[in-house]
């Protein structure tokens, strides 16, 4: 196996802008949407390894796409703001 391959460029602003609204969230939320969408774990593995209830599983994974919505809302109307000036 080389070396890692080395990543030129910056990422994104639709990236950038992803990382920032789940940063702003709280912990717990953030714990179980990397879980579930970056590991690809199902609510139940999710719920066994956290050591909490599925329907908690649930209600964070709700609360958090609510407010990556919101954000990511505001975010494209930024965006949106100074491309039309």
């Amino acid at each position: 196996m080389g070396p890692p391959t080395e990543v030129t460029g910056s990422p994104s602003p639709d990236r950038v802008a992803i990382i920032d609204a789940v940063q702003r969230l709280p912990k717990s939320q953030q714990q179980v949407i990397a879980l579930h969408y970056l590991l690809d774990m199902p609510v139940n593995e999710i719920a066994a390894s956290v050591g909490i209830p599925a329907g908690t599983v649930k209600a964070r994974l709700s609360r958090a796409r609510t407010t990556l919505a919101r954000l990511l809302g505001e975010h494209d109307q930024e965006v949106s703001d100074v491309t039309s000036r």
